[in-house]
């Protein structure tokens, strides 16, 4: 791996390097359009994890039943993503 590279294909094939390409994309759509709401900002997390499963697993050759698995994959991938999103947005006294 180049020094010089921040997120590779390699690591975006682990759970930490999902969740924070997704935790990254999150935040851009989030610092681009301020008054998009909490609801859709999830949709765009959920969406993104999902998304980058599907071509995960199409780039590594799997077949189509992989990609029910894929799905749901991408799921939990967003949902830890938003939890330590929420989890670091709290202040010291622990109240979001």
């Amino acid at each position: 791996m180049e020094p010089s590279a921040f997120i590779t294909l390699d690591t975006l094939k682990t759970l930490a390097g999902q969740v924070l390409a997704v935790g990254m994309l999150t935040q851009a759509v989030k610092s681009a359009v301020p008054t998009l709401s909490t609801y859709w900002l999830r949709l765009v997390c959920v969406a993104g994890g999902i998304a980058l499963q599907g071509v995960l697993s199409w780039h590594a050759g799997m077949g189509a039943p992989a990609y029910a698995l894929s799905a749901i994959n991408g799921a939990m991938v967003a949902l830890t993503a938003m939890k330590g999103a929420e989890f670091l947005k709290q202040g010291d006294d622990g109240k979001a």
